[in-house]
């Protein structure tokens, strides 16, 4: 069973990678606004009609810094929940299974004595060791 401190060490470390990529996001997002914001500004307020072909693609610009923002936002929060989660998982199991170690030693069927797998015959008894 996992214990409450591991759930919330888990918990603690999602809040933390959530904002660090909710900082990274915001950043992209205010960037965004403020590329969008210069290019209406000055898509309404300008008096050459010319330029704004120009501001149209910084318009666009925006738009795809605000997505992105929303974009590493939404898979930074599913990835570090999925990761910490399977960490912990791991955790579980590798704890509650413990992995048995190969035989190093074999024992006569005769006398019970312990023998290395590579002897044919018993030490002790001398009997033929069959290990089939």
């Amino acid at each position: 069973m996992v214990s409450w401190g591991r759930v919330w060490s888990g918990a603690f470390a999602w809040l933390a990678w959530t904002i660090v990529y909710g900082i990274i996001g915001v950043i992209l997002i205010v960037v965004g606004v403020f590329v969008v914001g210069g290019s209406l500004n000055n898509l309404i307020f300008s008096s050459n009609l010319t330029s704004g072909h120009f501001y149209n693609s910084n318009l666009f610009a925006g738009f795809i810094f605000i997505l992105l923002g929303w974009i590493i936002i939404a898979i930074g929060v599913i990835a570090s929940f999925f990761k910490i989660n399977s960490e912990i998982i791991s955790e579980e199991v590798n704890h509650s299974q413990p992995i048995a170690s190969p035989p190093t030693d074999y024992c006569c069927k005769t006398c019970g004595a312990i023998v290395s797998p590579n002897q044919k015959y018993c030490p002790e008894c001398g009997r033929q060791l069959d290990w089939t």
